[in-house]
């Protein structure tokens, strides 16, 4: 795999996506959603405590995989399904391999959802020093959170968002019409409701090593106990592990069916 051209093509991706309408119309959801999270916080600031802080964030967390799935898988799949008859991956073709191309468009997104959360973060920086009493509110959450737990929550984050774009890949190699994209990446939203739901209506540390072999319910469910039940740091690494192991041996397996489908 040429890294030039893997770089190459996941800075034109990066480009042509960021420019679109379609992007910034979906950038300013969370924003206004956001608005409605610090009115309520600020009115119920005397009721923060450990617990419900860490419910939150949990809950935040969760929101936030489903809003990247919703948001990105979609982009990601026309990304894939444009290179069976777009003029411009006609031309990269000429120079890269399909693979390079692949993967490279791939970590374009990666790099653009990374991108979008860096925003939010700095905007929500801005506004947290510029407003002293969410900046009060803040300082008593991060007492009750750690810099160490959000680094943890900040890694099964990152696999997270990583399946998700694996998963709409793979799904999007089998998919002919772009009409029907939505409705073949239903899946990935549905598991990650029935992640969800697992997670916050089920504490059985027995689902701890069920949990640690499926995407999505791992880095949830790890969030969960990471949060509520001080998870072992062994058992965190060993989860992080696994997890990349697989993510490595699907994307082995994605390049191999990609060869069969997308590009014949």
């Amino acid at each position: 795999m040429n890294i030039h051209n893997l770089n190459s093509v996941a800075k034109f991706t990066f480009k042509t996506n960021i420019k679109k309408t379609s992007y910034w119309i979906w950038f300013t959801l969370p924003i206004s959603t956001s608005i409605f999270l610090f009115t309520m916080l600020l009115l119920n600031k005397n009721a923060i405590n450990s617990y419900n802080s860490k419910l939150s964030l949990l809950t935040i967390m969760i929101s936030l995989i489903l809003f990247i799935a919703m948001f990105f898988s979609p982009i990601v799949s026309n990304e894939l399904i444009d290179d069976r008859s777009s003029k411009i991956n006609e031309y990269l073709f000429s120079i890269s391999n399909s693979r390079n191309i692949i993967f490279g468009k791939i970590l374009g997104i990666i790099n653009l959802i990374f991108f979008t959360l860096l925003t939010y973060f700095c905007l929500l920086l801005i506004v947290i020093f510029n407003e002293n009493e969410i900046k009060i509110t803040f300082s008593k959450i991060y007492t009750y959170i750690g810099t160490i737990t959000l680094i943890q929550l900040f890694i099964l984050m990152i696999l997270g968002i990583i399946w998700i774009i694996l998963f709409a890949s793979f799904i999007s190699i089998f998919v002919k019409n772009k009409k029907k994209i939505l409705y073949s990446l239903l899946p990935i939203y549905l598991f990650i409701g029935i992640s969800a739901f697992i997670t916050l209506h089920f504490y059985a540390k027995s689902l701890i090593i069920i949990s640690m072999f499926l995407p999505i319910l791992s880095q949830l469910f790890s969030s969960k106990l990471l949060l509520l039940d001080n998870y072992n740091i062994y058992l965190l690494i060993s989860e992080i592990i696994i997890q990349f192991l697989e993510i490595y041996i699907f994307a082995r397996f994605f390049n191999k069916e990609h060869k069969k489908y997308l590009f014949k």
